[in-house]
């Protein structure tokens, strides 16, 4: 930027500031932090500037400083202006640490700051900052620090959406408030919930970052919150024109969803499932991600508040359906696993998506010789008794279902993840992926994260490649022109497809029909929440 460029920047600031207040905001936050224009010229790493911006700490904070200025000259100096900062840049090399930070706010209390907001991080560094295995307040101590060195209020933000973790942190004085973002794209009524103490009552984040994808991809949508994009159109549930009978088969996330809607707007809601537990693929979600089971949990207890009839352990056919005769029928019946179509596709030692659902939901595997089916059953026993995924995530230590040396065929989200999951308990994994990219269909904030553990675990991972042969040793693959043989103990289908029988039996036999989820297409969990929520507010 040459001098005069920066010169209209500080204007263009102080104007934005100016018409904020003009509209009625009590306050602006100049951003400071994560790698935006202006903590870069607060870094050494990418300053390198010789004039007056460059150089010593204060030329690097003098960007900054006439913003500020410039800010107070327009709206006045009882106009309160915060500051984000990033309380350490985690780059390599280092640009500027906490002590950097310290002295940027304290030079910022003498400018007139009101408040200070600390995050953590550049986007560009390469440490997990606000993905899934980062502990919830893992980086308060950079605000706490921070607040160590001034005497204005100091909020922490970065990796807290857990009022409670929140609570802790102001209590223990390491920050006076603390700032969240995804948490309340999740649920905007949190503040409200916890300061009346319904923590049931939140819908939690599951810090999947879809919503950050919006950057590149607008509007904003969230995974566990369907109206969110879409308050426009539905702002609340509208009672139904008439109440009506509704069937929904299948309690995964998205028949769940369909229920919660359809009962809140005046319908007599009957929710049936084949398993003994509600959660569909959000038991297994559950095991594998740990930051799934407090949604699971949230759209459980959702269930049970309304006086919805929940019926477990039902196989619904056709002749149910006739017998029952709801006015509305939706399916829910998650997708079909996808069948891998090579010799020995279907070998004692090949799992498909739906033979590891079927087992984390409490049925016996039927694979296997007959030592293994035992265990199988008396496993299947006790995770239809006794499930918890904490207990599952345990038992995945040893062989149950899978044994030490495990091929994973797909290397999409769910490929990857349960590929990360099998690593952290000690196996040896191989992902082969047909395309020629890995993990296409994670977020961008997390793909490289779960590559790089994936990696340093010493995961194979192949692409471009195919599987050519299924035998009770291994499995034989092309790749790269050549052929090559895996040995595994498991194989693992992760493939999924479109599951529509039975909504094909039940064309013109029902008064009105719906499919949701991944029977409908398959999707990640936010595309079955949001089809349950929508047919919800269609019915």
């Amino acid at each position: 930027l040459s001098v005069d460029e920066i010169h209209q920047m500080v204007e263009a600031y102080g104007d934005g500031a100016l018409r904020a207040r003009r509209a009625g905001f009590d306050a602006v936050e100049v951003i400071a932090s994560v790698s935006y224009t202006i903590s870069q010229f607060l870094s050494p790493l990418t300053n390198v500037r010789t004039d007056e911006y460059g150089g010593s700490l204060e030329n690097r904070m003098r960007f900054l400083l006439d913003i500020i200025e410039n800010i107070q000259s327009k709206t006045g100096e009882d106009y309160p202006i915060t500051c984000r900062l990033s309380g350490a840049d985690l780059m390599e090399p280092k640009g500027y640490d906490l002590e950097d930070t310290k002295g940027m706010a304290r030079i910022l209390e003498k400018a007139g700051i009101a408040e200070i907001d600390v995050m953590s991080g550049w986007h560009y560094a390469k440490v997990p900052i606000i993905q899934t295995p980062v502990p919830q307040g893992a980086w308060v101590y950079l605000a706490e620090g921070v607040k160590s060195a001034v005497n204005i209020p100091v909020a922490a933000g970065t990796q807290i959406q857990d009022p409670m973790v929140a609570e802790r942190v102001v209590a223990e004085g390491k920050a006076d408030m603390v700032y969240m973002a995804r948490a309340l794209v999740a649920d905007p009524e949190l503040p409200n919930k916890a300061r009346e103490g319904r923590l049931d009552d939140i819908r939690p984040c599951m810090n999947c970052c879809r919503c950050i994808s919006a950057v590149d991809d607008p509007p904003v949508f969230c995974s566990v919150n369907a109206r969110m994009g879409r308050e426009a159109e539905y702002p609340s549930e509208r009672p139904a024109a008439s109440s009506k009978s509704v069937l929904v088969v299948g309690a995964g996330p998205g028949g769940m969803e369909a229920a919660r809607i359809a009962s809140l707007r005046g319908h007599k809601v009957t929710l049936c499932d084949q398993n003994p537990r509600l959660g569909g693929a959000l038991l297994l979600a559950s095991i594998t991600n740990r930051r799934m089971e407090p949604v699971l949990n949230y759209m459980r207890r959702e269930i049970e508040k309304l006086p919805i009839e929940v019926k477990l352990n039902t196989q619904v056919t056709p002749a149910l359906i006739e017998k029952m005769r709801p006015e509305v029928v939706v399916l829910a019946l998650g997708g079909a696993a996808s069948a891998l179509e090579v010799p020995g596709g279907s070998g004692d030692i090949v799992l498909d998506r739906g033979d590891v659902q079927a087992i984390f939901a409490g049925h016996a595997s039927k694979k296997g010789g007959s030592l293994e089916r035992s265990v199988s059953y008396l496993g299947a026993l006790f995770v239809r008794y006794l499930y918890k995924p904490s207990v599952m995530r345990w038992l995945l230590k040893f062989s149950f279902p899978f044994k030490k040396r495990v091929v994973v065929v797909g290397g999409n989200f769910a490929g990857c993840e349960l590929a990360e999951t099998l690593v952290d308990r000690g196996k040896k994994v191989t992902i082969i992926e047909e395309s020629g990219r890995l993990g296409s269909d994670i977020e961008i904030t997390h793909r490289w994260v779960f590559l790089d553990k994936l990696r340093k675990a010493g995961t194979k991972m192949f692409k471009e490649a195919k599987v050519t042969e299924i035998t009770n040793k291994g499995i034989k693959i092309s790749h790269a022109g050549s052929t090559e043989f895996i040995e595994a103990d498991t194989v693992v289908g992760v493939g999924i497809t479109t599951n529509t029988g039975l909504a094909q039996e039940l064309e013109g036999k029902v008064p009105e029909l719906h499919l949701v989820g991944d029977c409908a297409e398959p999707g990640k969990l936010m595309e079955a929440i949001a089809s349950g929520f929508l047919a919800g507010q269609k019915i």
